[in-house]
């Protein structure tokens, strides 16, 4: 059994609390299986797809999947769900990413930040395929005015 501390979603004053003395805080269950598996099926269909293309976030170039010898796509996806192309794959990533649990998990988070709750959505990225990053804050790359505001919400959609 895990020892990370794990936070259901009416657990608002606890996940503010504690995502303010750690810089993160995991819930779980917040994307419900029905989407997840339907964002499976889709992503299964589309990665083979020969017509597939996008713009790997990894490689800066658009690219058509090229697949491990585990069958995962190698190169990262930058704004996947912005694939006007490929539809069926965005919006499935869209019922996930902008689920209203997701509301309601950041503004748990944010709640008594300067600015309150209002969210936009600035880059979203897809792997199926751990790249490896060095260690690195993502404020060096972007952040908000105030600086520090900026909140980066990781997916697991498999029991990791």
């Amino acid at each position: 059994m895990s020892n990370i501390t794990r936070f259901d979603l009416d657990e608002t004053e606890s996940i503010y609390d504690y995502y303010q003395e750690y810089g993160y805080v995991v819930i779980k269950n917040a994307i419900s299986s029905k989407k997840i598996n339907k964002f499976i099926r889709v992503y299964e269909a589309i990665r083979k797809n020969p017509l597939f293309v996008y713009y790997s976030q990894s490689i800066h170039v658009c690219t058509r999947p090229k697949l491990s010898s585990n069958n995962f796509i190698v190169e990262s996806m930058e704004n996947a769900s912005r694939l006007a192309f490929f539809r069926n794959f965005s919006k499935s990533i869209q019922s996930c990413i902008y689920d209203d649990n997701v509301v309601k998990a950041l503004t748990s988070v944010s709640s008594k930040m300067q600015g309150g709750s209002q969210f936009i959505s600035w880059q979203n990225m897809f792997f199926d395929k751990s790249i490896g990053t060095i260690d690195h804050q993502d404020t060096w790359y972007l952040d908000t005015e105030p600086a520090g505001n900026l909140i980066g919400v990781w997916y697991a959609l498999e029991d990791i």
